[in-house]
């Protein structure tokens, strides 16, 4: 099919349905026509009237009025005036701006009005994202809670014990294993060196060092440290806590339990520096370690 002028000769007139995205306005003019348009003399009657009208619009008025939703429909709802205003207000903007005029401009639509759709689907798919982290938080801060009831840091209630008071008076190193070998009467037996080159394995983050070989007095309290990492370990384990328990269990190191014993004794910095042979080790981080 093409597209003639009411008036053109050669046509014939058909009745075709168009999507309502296609309708541009609606005029306020009527034209009556036979209501049923499927003999060819209705059709031809119809399009005739139509092509009069638009013919006698245009010589009077110089153009074919559109509907007007408050003179002609009138609706006076406010909302539908300033809806209006709106819409003049941008079409006057379309109409100046070089876009207005652009020959692809259905095109650039449409390239917009996917790209709003796209921006939709973005939104949508990050508060789904938001929503399963917030889901995967809810289940991890449950195992959690277990973990801290079952090592009786807090009661059935939920109620902070004096264990759980401990344990978030604690600064530097991991809180739930500290405090195990508090409870459990760890430090009880160790003497100040001991206790010192204990408190190391829970401070000491650097990594490269190899496991040294330990003086006969530190071996009893390193495997304190990690039999106590052991527990926390498999009890989170048991309450579903994502982790590895010979990793957990590996991160508490005794790299720096003898220097830390012998710098409690009173040996010099640089005689410290020497206990790790040929391992390298920064001044800064040995001393930051100490200070923890």
């Amino acid at each position: 099919l093409r597209l003639l002028p009411p008036k053109a000769k050669g046509g014939t007139p058909q009745v075709v349905s168009i999507p309502l995205v296609q309708v541009d306005r609606l005029s306020s003019v009527r034209v009556y026509v036979h209501k049923d348009l499927r003999p060819l003399e209705s059709r031809q009657a119809g399009i005739k009237c139509v092509g009069e009208a638009v013919v006698r619009l245009l010589s009077q008025m110089k153009r074919v009025p559109t509907l007007d939703a408050e003179d002609d429909m009138k609706i006076s709802e406010k909302s539908v005036r300033k809806l209006g205003s709106k819409v003049e207000s941008i079409e006057k903007l379309l109409g100046g701006h070089t876009v207005g005029s652009a020959h692809d401009l259905l095109l650039r639509l449409a390239t917009m009005q996917r790209k709003k759709e796209l921006e939709a689907q973005v939104q949508a798919a990050k508060r789904e994202v938001k929503a399963a982290r917030s889901l995967i938080l809810k289940d991890d801060l449950k195992a959690r809670q277990r973990v801290l009831r079952r090592l009786n840091y807090v009661n059935s209630e939920g109620v902070v014990t004096v264990k759980g008071q401990v344990a978030a008076g604690i600064q530097s190193g991991d809180e739930l294993v500290m405090c195990e070998m508090i409870f459990n009467g760890a430090f009880n037996d160790m003497s100040a060196e001991q206790l010192v080159a204990a408190a190391s394995c829970f401070v000491w983050q650097e990594k490269g060092l190899s496991n040294p070989k330990l003086p006969e007095e530190l071996v009893g309290p390193f495997g304190a440290v990690r039999e106590a990492a052991r527990r926390v370990a498999k009890v989170s384990a048991e309450c579903k806590v994502p982790l590895e328990v010979e990793e957990y269990v590996e991160g508490f190191r005794p790299d720096l339990m003898e220097s830390t014993a012998a710098w409690l004794r009173g040996a010099r910095f640089a005689d410290v520096l020497k206990m790790h042979g040929k391992v390298q080790m920064f001044e800064g981080s040995l001393v930051r370690a100490i200070r923890r």
